[in-house]
């Protein structure tokens, strides 16, 4: 009887086998990118490939053949597509600039909202124009050369915010800086007698932070567009049946109560916003790459594009998808990951993403939050 021992040799020599095999396929395949660019040829063929499929993924193992062949030539594209970026020295950043000097920066909410306490981190309120709605900032920053825009991005108990996500696949701006917040809940009243409090009032991500606490105490969530307006509302109503779930900064600014704080339902709740521009910045503190694209509704569409970061050794650091807005049932997808727009593995890999999915944007080049 055969060892188990004895298998795992086998094994081994197997493996050197296929190593020695997939480099010479490599070294050919690094020929083949050079023919390619001397007749100008595409380096994704997909008839080509869908030839070797048929004749390679058959017999019993098929899915796991198709799988490994699809791996095989994917990494061959990834090799080609650095001998052609660097040949051709194509460059995501000629267009971009190191840094923007903002001359306007509009924030979503009003003063007191999460988004203005955060802004107010890194500009003077002199320079703040408040809107009420995210596509209002989008639309701001895309038309203001010098300016910038404050939004949330991912809470890391609500997940990611939808329509932020959206814009940034509808309007021509970019992630400039990705900075956090931790955000204290409170709740705010005009006195302070919580038997008293029967409705808690708040932007819908800060009542889903709250859930539990909101649940705990039986109060009845009403939604509202922002946490410092929630604020604002209370203060002028003066009911005392109406509590505000918001920051302490609009405690002090709208006279208001604290009657309990860290409502959070998880207490390490982190909010990232993102700081935009309409205009790319690269420099060598950018760490960090954000895009969006589109996807073939096939089968390993996905894991297809995961697999040519893992090629080049690029580490991603985030993923989200989010429905279509023109095709049903189908989705976008956002990835954050590491690295330079200068770096030649980030050129070679966004190259190849250019050439074979349907749609991909720049969506971001910062630092590390």
């Amino acid at each position: 009887m055969t060892d188990f021992k004895d298998y795992r040799k086998e094994i081994d020599k197997i493996n050197l086998h296929l190593q020695d095999l997939f480099v010479k396929r490599l070294d050919i395949s690094s020929k083949v990118a050079q023919e390619k660019l001397a007749d100008n040829s595409p380096i994704y063929d997909r008839t080509r490939e869908k030839e070797i499929l048929k004749s390679t993924a058959v017999g019993k193992y098929a899915g796991y053949l198709n799988s490994q062949f699809n791996l095989i030539m994917r990494n061959s594209r990834s090799l080609q597509y650095e001998i052609v970026t660097k040949q051709k020295e194509i460059s995501y950043s000629v267009f971009a600039q190191k840094e923007i000097s903002a001359k306007k920066v509009f924030v979503q909410g009003m003063l007191g909202s999460y988004s203005d306490i955060i802004s107010a981190k890194k500009y003077p309120r002199q320079k703040f124009v408040y809107k009420d709605y995210f596509e209002e900032v989008f639309k701001a920053v895309e038309q203001a050369p010098h300016s910038v825009g404050v939004l949330p991005m991912v809470n890391s108990t609500a997940g990611m915010v939808g329509e932020v996500f959206q814009y940034l696949y509808k309007y021509k701006v970019y992630i400039s800086a990705l900075e956090e917040l931790a955000v204290n809940h409170c709740l705010l009243a005009c006195h302070s007698d919580m038997d008293k409090i029967k409705y808690a009032i708040s932007h819908p991500q800060a009542l889903a932070q709250c859930q539990e606490y909101i649940e705990k105490h039986k109060l009845i969530p009403i939604p509202n567009d922002n946490t410092a307006r929630a604020s604002s509302y209370v203060s002028v109503q003066k009911n005392p049946e109406f509590a505000a779930i918001s920051s302490k900064e609009c405690a002090q600014l709208y006279n208001l109560n604290i009657l309990q704080e860290q409502l959070n339902d998880t207490k390490n709740n982190t909010t990232r916003f993102a700081f935009i521009t309409n205009k790319l910045v690269v420099n060598p503190d950018c760490n960090k790459i954000s895009v969006i694209f589109e996807l073939d509704n096939t089968a390993g569409a996905l894991n297809n594009v995961l697999n040519t970061f893992s090629s080049l050794n690029i580490n991603i650091n985030a993923l989200h998808s989010m429905p279509h807005k023109q095709k049903p049932f189908a989705f976008n997808f956002y990835i954050e990951f590491t690295g330079n727009l200068n770096d030649r593995p980030i050129t070679a890999l966004l190259y190849q993403l250019e050439n074979e999915l349907p749609y991909i944007k720049i969506v971001g080049s910062f630092k590390g939050a």
